[in-house]
């Protein structure tokens, strides 16, 4: 039987294949991006999406179907450099984006395309040797500064020591341990978790976790180990009964899980292997969100990931029975509490405003019975929205073996959209102003600012106690002080999945927002804030 990981990799490779500009007539023969290329719905190139030929040249090669591939990659080398800026830099948001984070995305790239038997060409190899060394130059010159991002700083680490080791560079070699040590002083020790702008993700560490295991596998830092080994413990730990991870419960909302950490894992470690068997069976029974089932730049990341899994896991011996689900535990630092009784399970991140998941166990298995992430208010004109669900919202009030009780405040939503004149003001910004390396960077410090990291909140607070019996979990809020201000007057909503920061590579489906059955997305609880409550819900046992 193929394995999932397997069966994803040739579904999103067909897809790249398709994706690719094959046309050698076109200007644009070896991009990746078709809405730019195909539909011209863009004005340039997303050149992170050129990682898609990884997929397109293994899918090919695994069939011994390679004599179209010298052509298409030649194609792809002189397409790249074509890109390229002047300064070694490429482009993914917008024109002249100098940011070294999109080379990251893409140097290895360059380089596999570069060391494949299948580029014969030695103009494309030479316009691949000057866009490789361009780009370094710039990245060794560059920094990311706008938030704390480990994935992303493990990410470039693993990019530098790929680099270092193609070039012999001891700059790169340098910068690439200065990355990876920015990445683990983001790691908090005790509880095994990484900052992911403001708190832990689970989604995303599982892609740190990718980059982690791929460094200590180069046998870069012997002492990487240890930490993956606990920062897999701590993804296990949020890990919903059903193997899925919950996305109100990240400070990021990601569900994403990346599998070939945890095979890589086990098959050093052997008490890794259920953990392994969990990840392996969330896939294969789609719990978690699947590459075919994403945007194209997430996906051929996702699927790149499940095909260096997939070898692993036909490897791997039968993973032992999952165990009962370990006690209670907290997270104290993370925000987060676990409580499971003899047949429910109930997450809450109190960080989060109170975000909550309860899984019951019936015949059948573990479902998702509850899922709560707070309330949130839309004002009369639609100009704003508050919610409880944003980072840093909630506080601990007290907590034990069976009650966990928190306050949390009102946050008015960073979402936002671009319009026409927005595009025109920011297209004039591009071609002019941010073209100069320092204001690019306060720019991009001014975006998160305004769509992740700003907070504005209100004169009212949300009082939630849980309790957890053996049978039935019950939720009471109340609401306490005043709304004064006029832009809470309007309708007060409970919500399943609400979040209040902009965050592209959340919001992907899974099957458990369907269940449980009558469950409604979102349910107009009081016409206004004011006066509203206490509301107590329960949920019982099967």
């Amino acid at each position: 039987m193929t394995s999932a990981y397997a069966e994803e990799f040739e579904r999103t490779a067909r897809l790249a294949f398709s994706m690719w500009n094959r046309d050698p007539a076109s200007p644009s023969f070896g991009s990746f991006d078709r809405q730019y290329w195909g539909w011209k719905y863009k004005d340039f190139s997303d050149a992170t999406l050129q990682y898609a030929v990884r997929l397109a040249v293994e899918y090919a090669s695994a069939r011994g179907a390679v004599t179209t591939l010298p052509a298409l990659l030649a194609g792809f080398a002189h397409y790249c450099a074509r890109i390229q800026r002047r300064d070694g830099s490429f482009d993914q948001c917008y024109p002249y984006e100098r940011t070294p984070g999109v080379v990251f995305d893409i140097l290895s790239t360059l380089i596999y395309v570069r060391e494949s038997p299948y580029l014969e060409s030695g103009a494309a190899r030479g316009a691949l040797d000057r866009a490789i060394g361009s780009a370094a130059r710039f990245a060794l010159a560059t920094d990311e500064t706008h938030g704390a991002i480990a994935n992303h700083f493990a990410e470039y680490a693993w990019e530098l020591f790929h680099y270092a080791k193609f070039s012999a560079d001891t700059r790169a070699r340098a910068m690439a341990n200065r990355y990876l040590d920015r990445a683990l002083d983001l790691y908090d020790r005790e509880e095994g978790w990484f900052e992911e702008y403001a708190g832990p993700d689970a989604g995303y560490q599982t892609r740190t976790l990718r980059y982690l295991v791929k460094i200590a596998e180069l046998g870069e830092r012997a002492d990487l180990w240890p930490v993956i080994a606990g920062a897999a413990r701590f993804v296990e730990a949020l890990m919903m009964p059903d193997g899925s991870l919950h996305p109100m419960l990240g400070s990021r909302s990601t569900a994403l899980v990346y599998p070939y950490p945890f095979e890589a894992l086990a098959r050093r470690d052997a008490q890794f292997g259920a953990l392994a068997g969990r990840v392996r069976e969330a896939w294969n029974e789609r719990r978690v969100p699947v590459p075919s089932e994403l945007d194209f730049c997430n996906a051929i990341r996702l699927a790149d990931d499940a095909r260096e899994a997939a070898p692993l896991a036909a490897l791997a011996p039968a993973a032992p029975a999952a165990g009962p689900l370990p006690g209670s535990v907290d997270f104290a630092r993370a925000g987060i509490a676990i409580r499971r009784a003899a047949g429910l399970a109930v997450y809450v991140n109190w960080r989060l405003g109170g975000a909550l998941a309860v899984y019951s166990r019936a015949a059948q298995g573990w479902t998702l019975a509850h899922e709560d992430s707070g309330y949130l208010i839309r004002s009369p004109c639609g100009s704003h929205a508050w919610l409880t669900r944003m980072p840093g919202a909630g506080a601990l009030a007290a907590a034990s073996a069976g009650r966990v009780e928190l306050r949390a405040s009102f946050h008015r939503s960073l979402h936002d959209e671009v319009t026409p004149f927005r595009l025109i003001v920011l297209r004039l910004l591009n071609l002019s102003v941010l073209r100069v390396q320092w204001v690019a960077d306060w720019f991009r410090r001014i975006v998160v600012r305004r769509l992740m990291a700003g907070r504005v909140s209100a004169p009212v607070r949300l009082g939630r106690t849980i309790e957890i019996g053996e049978r039935a979990v019950t939720i009471t809020d109340v609401f306490e002080g005043t709304p004064e201000a006029a832009h809470l007057d309007g309708p007060l909503y409970r919500c399943r999945r609400v979040t209040g920061i902009h965050m592209a590579s959340s919001r992907y489906f899974q099957d458990a927002e369907l269940a449980p059955p009558g469950a409604a997305w979102m349910e107009e609880v009081a016409p206004r804030l004011a006066g509203a409550g206490p509301f107590v819900t329960r949920i019982e046992r099967p």
